[in-house]
């Protein structure tokens, strides 16, 4: 292990005694080009950054119960202390494993996953985009420590996208729920490719995964251009929920974003079921690319706007339109808007999936998953088979089912010459407030004030290079963690008073 790839500042931070009494005056003023020096408590540069630009990117954070923070990056792992002062890093380019004869120098480990395993003490789950997509179980304490390795194929390659997070199982047992973009690099049948997975963490190997715990690509789609651009996920209510963009279905041209869900309580993961998320704008036309993703509570404003109780969850989701012609490609354009959804609304939206799937057939079957199918029982309704779609424990009603008509939200904030790249949001008072990173490094605040409006009320330079979307945001300190590739910053949430 080396301690010596340090380029990190620690900024001496001023008490913001009094904030919360001038939130009010502060979003009513006009937009503002906020300064970060007001702003920074710490911040960590990527040292490999001048050695080579093109790929020495950071890719993700996290951070763990006592306090540490960890930074996946290309070909390295990062540990550093609350101040973002480095305690440690780790190469994870290892050239006595090449991928395909060509040394981990040559061909970069990008950082798929990197997550605390909440289920044993002390490790950390990091996997990388070479090796077939292998993860590696090291210690909190000691990165350079690899205390197991998983099964191939968990983890996508450089332009794969990957998601996970830890959530419960039918048994009470903790799986890891991952789902992953398939580009034809995957090192696996592309007639058996899982694009998403329930994996057991405490297997030997670790993450292995039963046919039952998969949902699978069909060999359709795996021979075609059907890419999946997964964005986020988050669990809710015995469901673990992903959120992507690629194609409306095997056949079709047309790029849609799309909310997908497994139930953790199912036997196996046969209830899958998406439905279309739509982001309109204020002139009618359709933002057609989902960016990044939060779920997160309403702030009082917000929920008395929508007849909720005040802290109700909500999902908040930054789209972009795409070039070209309305939903005909998959590249995101400068113009962004900001949507939120009821997710009374989602839940209905999945039932009638559901339903539609049992009682009307083949129209509710996704031609890209592998043996989805869909049944015409009339007389059953869907709410006692969200979980597991058999009746009687032998009559299969349906498996893989999709929704025919979108989900839909208008549009808070439209912002053309922008491309927004992450969201979190935040209560203050009443207010909800909702911070946006973008593919330029700046961080805009926006005031959501209702559910029809919300305003941009400052701009903060963080960098010249793209926000990711990991970001944490601390509501008892307001303190945040951003990501940049090439920066994460420690910062304060608010300073009105600067």
């Amino acid at each position: 292990m080396t301690y010596d790839r340090v380029m990190w500042t620690s900024v001496s931070g001023l008490t913001f005694v009094g904030l919360l009494l001038i939130i009010d005056v502060c979003m009513a003023s006009a937009e503002w080009q906020g300064d970060l020096s007001a702003y920074e408590l710490a911040s960590f540069h990527n040292p490999d950054q001048e050695d080579v630009p093109r790929a020495q990117t950071f890719n993700h954070f996290t951070l763990s119960d006592h306090g540490d923070v960890y930074v996946g990056a290309v070909n390295w792992l990062y540990r550093f202390n609350s101040r973002l002062e480095q305690i440690q890093n780790a190469s994870t380019c290892d050239d006595s494993m090449p991928y395909n004869g060509m040394p981990c120098r040559r061909t970069n480990n990008y950082n798929k996953i990197l997550v605390v395993d909440s289920t044993r003490p002390n490790s950390l789950i990091t996997c990388g985009g070479v090796f077939d997509g292998i993860c590696q179980l090291r210690h909190l304490r000691d990165i350079s420590i690899v205390e197991s390795e998983s099964t191939p194929n968990v983890a996508g390659f450089e332009d794969a996208t990957t998601v996970s997070l830890i959530g419960p199982k039918r048994d009470s047992n903790k799986m890891l729920y991952v789902a992953v973009t398939y580009t034809g690099e995957n090192v696996i049948s592309k007639a058996q490719f899982p694009a998403i997975t329930r994996r057991n963490l405490t297997s030997n190997p670790i993450l292995s995964v039963l046919l039952h715990n998969a949902v699978f690509l069909s060999g359709a789609a795996s021979g075609v251009d059907f890419t999946i651009k997964y964005v986020t996920t988050f669990d809710f209510t015995g469901f673990t929920y992903f959120i992507a963009s690629h194609k409306e279905d095997l056949m079709s041209a047309h790029y849609v974003s799309k909310i997908s869900r497994v139930c953790q309580t199912g036997p196996n993961l046969d209830a899958y079921t998406e439905i279309t998320m739509q982001c309109s704008g204020s002139d009618g036309s359709v933002y057609s690319l989902v960016q990044a993703a939060h779920f997160g509570p309403a702030g009082p404003d917000l929920a008395a706007s929508w007849g909720l109780h005040a802290d109700k969850q909500v999902l908040y989701a930054v789209f972009a339109k795409n070039q070209g012609a309305q939903g005909t490609s998959h590249i995101p354009t400068d113009h962004s808007a900001v949507c939120v959804y009821r997710m009374t609304d989602i839940l209905a939206g999945f039932t009638e999936a559901v339903r539609g799937c049992i009682q009307d057939g083949e129209d509710y079957k996704i031609s890209y998953l592998h043996g989805s199918t869909c049944s015409k029982f009339r007389n059953v309704q869907p709410d006692n088979f969200l979980c597991n779609p058999v009746a009687d424990d032998t009559n299969s009603l349906y498996k893989y089912a999709k929704g025919i008509t979108p989900v839909s939200s208008t549009a808070l904030l439209e912002e053309p010459g922008t491309l927004m790249s992450s969201i979190i949001t935040s209560t203050e008072f009443n207010h909800t407030v909702a911070f946006l990173g973008t593919s330029r490094g700046a961080l805009l605040k926006v005031h959501i004030e209702n559910n029809t409006a919300a305003r941009l009320y400052e701009r903060v330079i963080l960098d010249s290079r793209p926000v990711l979307t990991d970001m944490t945001i601390n509501d008892t300190t307001t303190e945040m963690h951003v990501l940049t590739e090439q920066t994460l910053i420690k910062m304060r949430a608010e300073n009105c008073g600067q």
